[in-house]
């Protein structure tokens, strides 16, 4: 049988599709098959036109509105003012006040920044283009920060940058409801910091690697239902490596712009340690085709960072089971309900590529804990923590591989993708039909 080259609209064009069908198909002859819509908005689907196998490719951010509108996370300057583009919320930028509504509810502040003490004056805002995205960044200028309003599907982020050593202050002057989370903050390699919150401010001084980021944002995902991000243990005097893989859980973390897929970090006592991380990975599959066979499937995760001084060890990383109390937030204690259970191949150390995804390939036992019904829930552990054998000790060291949570775009969320086929597949022939059990491959008629 011949089969032509797919063409026009319906040919993979996305870098993504093409490097995880690579070595599976030949992208030449697979079809864009269903798009993104109010039944699936998180999900797009392709079609092999040789075998029929259909593959699922599964996001964290949705990318039509509730009516299946799609979503342009963009903004457009109009009447003197930045105003965005469809997405599921509103938000317009008038000088330096922000007005945010959704469902109903409305927004109004217009920020302030100190620096030990000084309320420093930015320039006018500017208009730019970041992470694969058109117009999605508002970005004010001083001398000493820099201030960035960053628009993705479902979710409104705005940034603080701070480049010298300083008390700071950032005093927001909400008035009406309250959209938007604050809080939050890390230094210039990506480590937390302790960001204080008083009343609409956020308050941060103290020793940091500059510049530092302090955070706000909100998330309006109303179309999807699950989580991403990372969980912990830890303890401010030390503990037993084994204390901290069987403890009940201390932190945990959902909205911030990085998220933990690895972390050991070690106290200054001997054989003692200061915590363990934990990423926890939720997607939206209920409306995967219940008469199809998922034969394959694999987890991609964007790394951000690796992050290690003197700790020196390399783990492997490894996909687990998770059991988080909730579909669309974590707790503390989600850090309890890892399995042990390996569900994946693991991807060593010294294979991590930054600034990349990174691709598990679920094994079987990983492929049957997909949930066609429901939110498939998924967890990644190192090699030590999943076995409860700790590295060698150095003191006062720290590992910490780092991934993008779904907060920062459709270009680095974490995806999941599903390949199918149909369990039985029939042939018609002049006296009816003939039944192909599992059909694996494509079938030739001449």
């Amino acid at each position: 049988m011949k089969y032509k080259k797919v063409t026009g609209k319906k040919k993979v064009t996305s870098n993504f599709a093409k490097e995880i069908l690579k070595g599976k198909y030949d992208t030449d002859y697979v079809e864009f098959h269903k798009d993104y819509c109010k039944e699936h908005p998180s999900t797009k689907i392709y079609r092999d036109t040789i075998t029929g196998d259909e593959i699922a490719v599964i996001g964290r951010l949705p990318r039509v509105d509730k009516q299946g509108n799609r979503i342009v996370a963009k903004f457009n300057y109009q009447d003197s003012k930045y105003i965005i583009d469809n997405n599921l919320f509103e938000c317009e930028v008038d000088g330096e006040q922000v007005t945010v509504r959704h469902e109903g509810k409305e927004c109004i502040y217009t920020p302030q920044l100190f620096l030990d003490g000084i309320l420093q004056t930015f320039y006018n805002p500017i208009i730019k283009s970041t992470l694969d995205y058109e117009n999605n960044v508002i970005e004010f200028n001083s001398p000493k920060a820099t201030r960035r309003i960053r628009i993705f599907e479902g979710s409104y982020r705005e940034e603080w940058i701070i480049n010298e050593k300083a008390d700071i202050e950032v005093k927001h002057n909400f008035t009406g409801d309250n959209l938007i989370n604050i809080g939050t903050g890390h230094d210039v390699s990506m480590k937390p910091i302790d960001v204080k919150v008083s009343g609409d401010s956020e308050l941060f001084s103290g020793d940091a690697d500059y510049p530092v980021t302090i955070c706000g944002f909100s998330l309006y995902y109303v179309t999807t239902n699950s989580v991403d991000g990372s969980v912990g243990q830890g303890s401010l005097s030390g503990d037993t490596f084994s204390n901290l893989v069987n403890g009940s859980g201390d932190s945990s973390g959902d909205t911030g712009g990085l998220a933990s897929l690895c972390k050991i970090n070690s106290n200054a006592t001997t054989n003692l340690w200061d915590d363990i991380d934990r990423g926890v990975i939720l997607f939206d599959t209920n409306t995967l085709d219940y008469d199809k066979n998922i034969y394959n499937a694999n987890i991609s995760l964007y790394i951000y960072s690796v992050i290690q001084d003197t700790l020196n060890c390399k783990p492997d990383i490894g996909i687990y089971e998770t059991a988080p109390a909730s579909d669309t937030a974590l707790v503390d204690a989600d850090y309890a309900t890892f399995g042990s259970l390996l569900l994946s191949n693991e991807i060593a150390y010294d294979d991590i590529v930054v600034s990349s995804y990174n691709s598990w390939n679920l094994n079987a036992a990983g492929r049957s804990k997909i949930n066609r019904e429901d939110i498939t829930k998924f967890g990644t552990r190192s090699n030590y923590d999943a076995t409860n054998t700790a590295p060698s000790w150095v003191a006062s060291s720290t590992l910490n591989i780092s991934y993008r949570p779904s907060e920062f775009g459709t270009s680095t969320e974490p995806r999941l993708t599903v390949f199918y086929r149909n369990l039985t597949e029939y042939i018609k022939l002049e006296s009816g039909y003939l039944e192909v059990i599992e059909l694996t491959s494509g079938v030739d008629l001449e």
